[in-house]
């Protein structure tokens, strides 16, 4: 018998974690299926289940941030920028809670803060040229905007990214990054 439809599947869940919402794993799977659908809400909602149920783990936290993020059109002000601070607290050296952080850091106007997070984040990455490649391209980015704020250019306005978390079509890490430059 075939699974069905990914509707399906997911009304079949949901269904299961109505009868018992104390399964993590479940919440988890929900979480992690409704990223993959683009419906950011209900996966924030779900990490949030998740979280009451395992409390502060730093991939529950980053997934979290990650859905409201996305969920805002990659805003990160608030509560995202604060979810991913408490995750690189718990994880230091954790990928996407050094790449996110930083994304706060930039959105809230604190390139410096960003710039070390990303340069502690780039060997970290060396082992995927893609991911090296967006973030040197963050960092410079970055270093360019404060050599030129230093006179009067104001920092530009952010950008929904892809989600870091969203699983990819090969297994191996990536970090997808939009960046537009104002002309």
């Amino acid at each position: 018998k075939h699974a069905g439809s990914m509707e399906e599947v997911l009304a079949r869940l949901e269904a299961k974690l109505q009868q018992n919402p104390n399964n993590p794993d479940g919440w988890y799977t929900l979480a992690r299926t409704y990223m993959v659908q683009q419906q950011y809400n209900k996966a924030a909602d779900a990490f949030r289940q998740l979280h009451t149920l395992v409390g502060d783990q730093a991939e529950v936290l980053l997934g979290m941030a990650d859905a409201l993020t996305m969920s805002r059109n990659g805003d990160m002000h608030g509560e995202p920028f604060e979810l991913a601070k408490r995750a690189l607290e718990l994880a230091p050296d954790n990928p996407t809670a050094l790449w996110l952080t930083g994304l706060g850091y930039r959105d809230n106007g604190d390139l410096t803060s960003a710039l070390s997070l990303w340069k502690k984040l780039l060997p970290l990455v060396a082992d995927s040229p893609k991911s090296s490649h967006e973030v040197k391209t963050l960092i410079d980015n970055a270093e360019r905007q404060l050599a030129s704020s230093a006179t009067q250019t104001p920092l530009l306005a952010s950008q929904p990214e892809p989600s870091p978390l969203a699983p990819t079509a090969d297994a191996t890490a990536s970090i997808k990054v939009q960046v537009s430059i104002d002309p």
